[in-house]
């Protein structure tokens, strides 16, 4: 594997883990929470949208990633950035009106 290549094991073993010890879900929620909230104020600042308005996109995008590096863990990055490219379409349609 590559140094830039995403190796997703350690991921989800971490998440396998915090389903059964809350004090690594919590964990797992404090660090997931920090990239949530840059994609917010992120997708607030681009789209000229409020936080809350940010929000959902921003944990739709987060939720995606994790997921797609589970799912697709030796095409992600074929796979990646092609879903990447469908949110970033789908989210300037909704706040373009």
């Amino acid at each position: 594997m590559k140094p830039t290549q995403l190796d997703p094991s350690i991921d989800i073993g971490i998440r396998l883990l915090a389903n059964q010890d809350a004090q690594v879900q919590r964990a797992v929620e404090d660090v997931d929470s920090q990239p949530v909230a840059y994609i917010a104020k992120m997708y607030a600042r681009r789209f000229a949208v409020t936080a809350d308005e940010a929000a959902a996109p921003a944990q739709l995008d987060y939720a995606a990633f994790i997921g797609t590096k589970q799912v697709f863990r030796h095409d992600y990055t074929k796979v990646g950035p092609e879903l990447s490219s469908l949110l970033q379409s789908a989210l300037r349609a909704k706040f373009s009106d």
